[in-house]
């Protein structure tokens, strides 16, 4: 996916850098620069692949693999292209770790809350 990207910017004549491939490759921060230049490539390919034949090692076709085994910026990016969102801010240090931490904390509580479902209906039914 990043090779297309590359191409891309380099048929427009916006090239992508090494760094830049390698913020998109990755899961770490992005900059709004590169997020509105990558979002503005993603845009052009879809473009083009839509007047396009279709192709299996095309845009679209590698989302579907590139997505399977990790959530890289660029997929990311991708999904938020054909969705039309905005992104989702990362919390940056200990504010992403609380929200982690308080994401399992109500998983367990649900949990738990389950439990003392089934152990309440036991009772008021007389379940053995």
């Amino acid at each position: 996916m990043i090779e297309i990207l590359a191409l891309e910017g380099q048929r427009v004549g916006e090239p992508l850098t090494s760094a830049e491939c390698e913020i998109l490759a990755g899961t770490g921060v992005m900059s709004e620069e590169l997020w509105t230049r990558a979002r503005g490539l993603i845009e052009r390919v879809f473009e083009a692949e839509r007047e396009s034949e279709s192709d299996p090692r095309n845009f679209c076709g590698s989302m579907e693999w590139a997505s399977d085994a990790a959530w890289s910026n660029v997929v990311e990016l991708t999904y938020q292209v054909v969705d039309g969102l905005r992104p989702i801010p990362r919390l940056p240090g200990w504010a992403r770790v609380k929200d982690k931490i308080a994401l399992v904390g109500c998983g367990f509580l649900v949990v738990l809350l389950m439990l003392a479902g089934v152990i309440a209906s036991g009772f008021i039914f007389h379940w053995k």
